[in-house]
């Protein structure tokens, strides 16, 4: 009954809003498209017949380390918000809190690591399949630091070659080097295609969970997201703003709504999952037996295990 009251509270009626949530909505409509006949150019699917052999660029391409930075710097606008709630609040702002038990702190720090090293240990992964990555050399796992039986230190030559992947580099670039693409191994990648989009979707669960433990949200009617917009404007925000607000209006929506850290988890699904689908068979055309043969005996799973 509190979180009920809590997640009501936090979703009163705001006619923007409920504008907002409705047209966020619209969002897993693209999956169809994106699974059947479009792949988004970014990442292995930056490169077709069309766009070029791999290596070359084609209009509208940006360089991949800046244009990712820049995509995700709007984010991490969250690091100014946890600056202001770990340290600033707490050290400066606050005034004196209630004691707190060492075990509620310690199962926090737990949380937050486990939560942290699940995100970031996949990734890291696929990062280290290129270059040495700092932290799993860091801690004697990175691929270019595996020892083998009876030998030496492995060369990324080496590990490339016992992946079957060398014979399919010469093939693929004529002879001439190729660095970008090697089946990744590791953590849940024996079990998982895309582990690190099954990490990152059940943090968000988690998270949804606990923000908002009931998932729907009423939908305002349509007569009073109408009766909130003026016909007199005083802005050009203003205009747009009760624009849109018409316009949601008179779309046709069920009359509960996802809350928004649901509909997050969806809209990320709806986007990550058909292009997991599509790359695992990107993978088996580029990589072959190799591909098979590094996982588990009845195939990867895209994602979610026991699903596809």
């Amino acid at each position: 009954m509190i979180f009920s009251a809590i997640t009501s509270a936090a979703y009163s009626f705001t006619p923007l809003f409920h504008s907002l949530l409705k047209f966020y909505h619209l969002f897993p409509l693209h999956s169809p498209v994106t699974l059947l006949y479009m792949d988004a150019p970014w990442g292995r699917f930056a490169y077709n017949q069309q766009r070029g052999r791999e290596g070359t660029r084609a209009w509208g391409d940006l360089d991949g380390n800046l244009a990712w930075a820049f995509m995700e710097i709007v984010s991490s606008l969250f690091l100014i918000h946890y600056a202001h709630r770990a340290v600033i609040s707490p050290l400066i702002l606050a005034p004196k809190r209630s004691p707190q038990h060492i075990w509620v702190t310690s199962a926090s720090v737990f949380f937050n690591l486990l939560n942290g090293y699940m995100i970031v240990y996949h990734d890291e992964l696929l990062h280290d399949l290129r270059a040495p990555s700092f932290w799993l050399k860091a801690f004697g796992m990175s691929r270019y630091s595996k020892i083998r039986k009876g030998k030496g230190k492995a060369t990324a030559e080496q590990v490339d070659q016992q992946a079957g992947t060398e014979k399919d580099t010469q093939t693929r670039t004529g002879g001439q080097e190729d660095d970008t693409y090697k089946i990744p191994e590791g953590g849940l990648f024996y079990w998982i295609a895309f582990p690190n989009y099954t990490c990152e979707w059940f943090e968000w669960l988690c998270y949804a969970i606990l923000i908002s433990p009931n998932p729907f949200l009423a939908t305002p009617p349509s007569s009073l997201l109408l009766a909130s917009t003026s016909t007199s404007y005083t802005t050009l925000v203003t205009s747009l703003r009760d624009t849109f607000i018409r316009l949601m209006a008179h779309l046709p929506f069920p009359s509960k709504l996802l809350t928004p850290p649901y509909m997050f988890l969806v809209a990320e699904m709806s986007a990550m999952y058909p292009r997991a689908i599509r790359a695992v068979g990107w993978y088996e055309e580029r990589f072959g037996a190799a591909w098979s043969n590094t996982g588990r005996a009845g195939g990867r799973w895209v994602a979610i295990p026991g699903v596809l």
